[in-house]
């Protein structure tokens, strides 16, 4: 078990930064170099885009397509007004053009640190339905029914279990709790493996038609990225989880020529009773490859291979979630957070469109 441990803290990025920190060296931020950044085509600048305030006490965010492959979904997970309340609802959204709508939405129970994560993790797909057809050939024989084929679009995981958007809604394809997965592991041409609890306790997972397995040590290699899926919620340990000296890690995204790894940079302390440590007027740090290094796998890259491209002015509110996509549909991912304000009583999204190098 030893060695699979010290296997996968190279694989599961930052809960145990070995994909990004070679082992016994000590995090250090990356050099400021602007001749480099200037001619690296990489560095990515971000403008604030648009934002929008929500009443509803929401917890965590995802963009992706749930509903049609053709567009991206914004995904909400909303929680009770009080601590105690464990009930929580899954809300699905489209951007319409001009405003969110809901497509709709899943009432659960939580049980343990909350989760919310897009990918591809189980390889089933609920029973088609069969399409009413017309009742006759054009021979006069009676026509069968077609089963429907289902949508290849994301599957949704929260700590309840592994849902898929069919007929309408949502349904189930692994109803159990997952009480402790933290983050997933995206890689080319399989199925997304997800990693439960954190540092030396953490163990990847990935799902087939019945049951949740333990996966056998293996070398990640090739495209794919480590994305996390419990925002800025504490944990045990979740004051290391640090890029480098006084940023913490948010978020990240590997895929062609969007390569982000996100932190934040800690603001004023002014806990909640949800969160102690909550921070506000935290500032967004996003690091991109070095030139050299661009040719990188996210496995193989290390702190030293990235060099800070852009940092936000400070946020007002808490931050509760960092998520990378596309809610607009505009063909252009951006990074989009989720703030508590208004002593927690608010929400506000906000996206960050990425306005290329320069």
């Amino acid at each position: 078990m030893i060695a699979r441990r010290n296997l996968f803290r190279s694989a599961a990025a930052v809960l145990f930064l070995g994909a990004l920190t070679p082992a016994g060296a000590q995090l250090r931020p990356p050099l400021n170099d602007p001749g480099n950044r200037l001619n690296n085509p990489f560095r990515t600048q971000f403008k604030p885009a648009w934002n929008f305030t929500l009443q509803d006490p929401v917890k965590l965010i995802d963009v992706g397509p749930v509903t049609d492959t053709r567009r991206s979904n914004l995904l909400l997970l909303i929680t009770g007004r009080t601590l105690t309340d464990t009930q929580r609802t899954l809300r699905i959204l489209h951007w319409n053009g001009s405003r969110f709508d809901t497509d709709g939405e899943m009432v659960s129970q939580s049980i343990g640190i909350d989760t919310l994560l897009l990918g591809r993790f189980h390889p089933g797909t609920p029973p088609p339905t069969v399409v009413p057809s017309s009742a006759q050939t054009p021979s006069g024989k009676p026509r069968k029914g077609r089963p429907a084929t289902p949508a290849k679009t994301l599957q949704v995981l929260t700590n309840t279990g592994v849902f898929v958007w069919s007929e309408g809604r949502l349904q189930p394809l692994f109803a159990r709790q997952l009480p402790d997965v933290k983050q997933s592991i995206v890689l080319d041409n399989r199925s997304d493996m997800v990693v439960v609890g954190a540092g030396d306790g953490s163990t990847p997972f990935e799902f087939t038609d019945t049951e949740m397995k333990l996966v056998p040590a293996q070398k990640l290699e090739g495209g794919g990225f480590a994305h996390f899926g419990i925002g800025l919620q504490p944990f045990p340990g979740s004051d290391g989880v640090n890029l480098s000296p006084g940023v913490r890690f948010a978020q990240a995204f590997w895929a062609g020529r969007t390569k982000w790894l996100i932190g934040l940079v800690r603001g004023k302390v002014a806990g909640t009773i949800a969160d102690p440590t909550a921070t506000t007027g935290d500032r967004l740090v996003v690091y991109t490859p070095k030139f050299p290094s661009r040719d990188k796998t996210f496995w193989e890259t290390r702190m030293d291979d990235l060099e800070e491209a852009w940092r936000s002015d400070p946020l007002q509110g808490r931050v509760l979630d960092v998520r990378v996509g596309d809610p607009h549909n505009d063909g252009k991912p951006g990074i989009l957070v989720l703030t508590a304000e208004n002593d927690d009583k608010d929400r506000r999204v906000m996206f960050f469109a990425a306005a290329g190098n320069g």
